[in-house]
């Protein structure tokens, strides 16, 4: 890898986390300074999107440095999740059954942090206020007579709901990737895709191996992806005027030539192909 290729890759990068700044600007335009506590729509949509934002930033972070390059990988899984969220509260009917499915949604995730919260030990939770479980469960009990009230019986959204959601979208898309990146990257949640990063170093041991810059480009190219779909689906439910707009970004970053090139950069040994 010459000095001039690593010199270009990181300008892409540089360019990319820009993207961001303009998904930030379209989820604002014309919306109030304070979200209503009782507009579950538009606080998933924070929740959600803030998260996976975050996690786009993450990644082109390590996306810069080889060595952890491979564990940007990781962090396509918690933006998928926050797609397939995003897209199920916006397949809702109308302005209403997309307020049920958020309320779906923030039910599910406060039963989720509680259930976690009370199996830790007092120790690990002193830093929080002695009243969080007294106001998780009155939270808790809020949403489920709003959620009541919008129609619905169910328990709450939960993550086991992610899968289905993706292949559904997957088929809708036309775009395989949006269910396989899921599927991989929890492999590598899990440890699994230690090929990711191994290399024969005879005898039947391996060694550490960086990521190519063809490895590189190619995570990039994942990370764009999905962050793309999650940003067209968060703009969906609370700023639709301003897809046009995100969407033009996206497609100008990626059919940039610099972004082509690099994509030649890309072999056909690639753990990533």
């Amino acid at each position: 890898m010459t000095n001039d290729a690593e010199a270009r890759f990181r300008r892409l990068v540089a360019r990319a986390s820009l993207l961001d700044v303009l998904l930030g600007e379209c989820l604002e335009v014309g919306q109030p300074s304070e979200i209503a506590w009782d507009d579950f729509v538009a606080v998933a949509t924070e929740h959600l999107s803030r998260w996976a934002r975050l996690e786009t930033r993450a990644a082109l972070s390590l996306l810069l440095d080889p060595t952890t390059a491979p564990a940007s990988e990781l962090l396509l899984r918690g933006q998928l999740e926050a797609l397939a969220h995003l897209s199920w509260i916006s397949e809702g009917s109308g302005a209403a059954g997309q307020r049920q499915r958020a309320l779906c949604y923030e039910l599910g995730r406060l039963k989720r942090y509680r259930d976690g919260w009370l199996k830790m030990s007092p120790e690990a939770v002193s830093h929080l206020p002695n009243n969080t479980a007294e106001q998780l469960e009155h939270d808790i009990a809020s949403l489920q007579q709003l959620h009541l009230e919008a129609g619905c019986r169910c328990s709450g959204r939960n993550d086991g709901a992610v899968e289905a959601q993706l292949r559904s979208l997957a088929k809708i898309l036309k775009q395989p990737a949006i269910y396989e990146l899921w599927a991989t990257s929890s492999f590598v949640a899990h440890q699994f895709g230690y090929d990711r990063i191994a290399k024969p170093a005879g005898k039947g041991l391996t060694s550490a191996s960086e990521a190519t810059l063809g490895d590189r480009v190619k995570l990039l190219s994942w990370v764009l992806l999905v962050y793309g779909y999650m940003g067209q689906a968060a703009l969906q439910l609370t700023n639709p005027n301003q897809q046009v707009r995100f969407a033009s970004g996206v497609r100008r970053y990626l059919g940039s030539p610099s972004f082509k090139r690099a994509t030649r950069e890309i072999g056909p040994d690639s753990v990533y192909s």
